[in-house]
């Protein structure tokens, strides 16, 4: 069996992106809500100065901001951001593609008995951050 390992993807977002971050005071109950309401529809992430904040990212444009307040976000300096929305991109990949998820945390482990590459010829470069 071919062990294949996809351990370093650079990820650069294009110049200029921008993204509205929903924002709200940060509760262990509320957090663990969100995801499992809005799963697929939104992205979220304990965040803020001390992790006071939950910061919900819509991962359909046509979705609203969830949050008291929506700050706008430049990705060329939100490496924090970036990074786990490439992987949250990867992860939903993976399962569309019917791929079995070992383990969806860092680091991300997906099962695959074919030889070839992980992800399909077509997806591009771009997919990473198409969020």
């Amino acid at each position: 069996m071919t062990k294949l390992i996809l351990n370093a993807v650079r990820i650069r977002p294009a110049e200029g992106s921008h993204l509205l971050v929903g924002v709200q005071p940060y509760d262990k109950e509320t957090l663990a809500g969100l995801r499992r309401e809005r799963a697929g529809q939104y992205f979220f992430r304990r965040g803020g100065v001390d992790g006071n904040s939950i910061l919900s990212v819509p991962l359909d444009p046509d979705l609203g901001s969830i949050g008291n307040q929506v700050d706008e976000v430049d990705l060329s300096k939100a490496q924090w951001l970036v990074a786990p929305l490439a992987l949250d991109a990867l992860l939903r990949t993976f399962v569309r593609l019917g791929r079995p998820v070992i383990r969806a945390a860092h680091p991300l482990r997906v099962l695959s008995q074919r030889p070839a590459n992980l992800l399909p010829t077509d997806a591009g470069q771009s997919f990473l951050i198409q969020v």
